[in-house]
């Protein structure tokens, strides 16, 4: 209640058609979209999301900035992920791969080892190994970021559902190979 309070009296225009029953139901979403965070974080994210932004927050960026504070790098792009690979290959170059990859985070690892560190130290246009990086890591990463901005309990309630679809949707004979 307290958050909507503070959304609705920097964005009056956007809620005076709400009426009760609207606000009631918003009241709910809400709760249950940040009842796996603390009061002080989400309140934190409403206030630079408030300060940063002419049009009221929607729970999406509300979960995106609750993420980007709590655990920055989950939402990394793939830019700033090839930057880093780009710093790593310049410091430990073409002999000390070993070493450069465990500078990176998993996500980059895997799109580096998919690649091949050398083909990234030995090309001759870049921009094409970028290019299949940004590709690769932005695939690899969706999990990821998902998992970050959902609540624990919605995006583990989803796997699930997920897990039985895949076994109760396929054909028998594929059931029996699980």
């Amino acid at each position: 209640m307290k958050l909507l309070a503070i959304i609705h009296s920097s964005f009056p225009n956007h809620y005076k058609n709400f009426d009760e029953m609207m606000l009631k139901l918003s009241v709910q979403m809400w709760h249950k979209a940040f009842e796996d965070q603390s009061f002080p974080v989400v309140f934190g994210a409403v206030s630079k999301y408030i300060l940063s932004h002419k049009f009221p927050p929607t729970i999406a960026d509300i979960r995106e900035e609750v993420v980007n504070m709590v655990n920055p790098k989950a939402m990394k792009s793939s830019q700033e992920a090839w930057e880093e690979v780009i710093l790593a290959i310049k410091k430990f170059g073409f002999y000390r791969q070993g070493e450069g990859i465990k500078t990176l985070d998993e996500t980059s690892q895997r799109a580096v080892r998919t690649i091949g560190w050398d083909n990234i130290c030995k090309s001759e246009n870049i921009g094409i190994e970028r290019s299949n990086f940004y590709k690769l890591y932005d695939a690899l990463n969706k999990g990821t970021k998902e998992q970050a901005i959902l609540p624990t309990a919605l995006y583990d309630a989803i796997q699930k559902a997920t897990e039985r679809t895949k076994i109760e949707g396929a054909p028998k004979n594929e059931v029996s190979k699980l």
